[in-house]
């Protein structure tokens, strides 16, 4: 009878033992599936960041080269506007020469011809009397 008993007893802590096995096998299939959700979204985060880096770093370089082309195209427009400056400086050089010879000219010129321009305002001079 006390083996009986004992065997009840010790089948009663068997069930028990093996009820707590099965729960903790359900508590650790339900934990393995929960890390493994954890650690697929840590993977879907990380490869979201990747691309968003991947996008952010290809904008910078974008811009960088925007830039670049930006500053070619402006020292290539100072450069182009420097030229026609000095040009412009050359041309006005040589209209200030070209005046002043015009100007030596035209004067020697009018003291050459004075005698005549006297002549005839004299001659003005006579007419309008007679």
């Amino acid at each position: 009878k006390k083996l009986a008993s004992e065997k009840n007893e010790l089948s009663g802590q068997l069930k028990l033992l093996e009820q707590e096995r099965c729960d903790l096998n359900k508590e650790d299939e339900v934990s393995k599936q929960s890390n493994q959700s954890t650690v697929e979204e840590l993977l879907a985060q990380i490869v979201h960041l990747r691309r968003c880096l991947e996008t952010e770093t290809q904008r910078e370089q974008d811009f960088a080269t925007d830039h670049c082309k930006v500053v070619k195209e402006m020292k290539e427009k100072n450069r182009k506007l420097s030229k026609q400056l000095v040009e412009m400086g050359k041309r006005e050089t040589r209209l200030k020469t070209a005046k002043d010879s015009m100007t030596r000219k035209n004067n020697g010129l009018n003291k050459r011809f004075s005698h005549i321009l006297c002549l005839e305002e004299e001659t003005a001079d006579i007419d309008s009397r007679n």
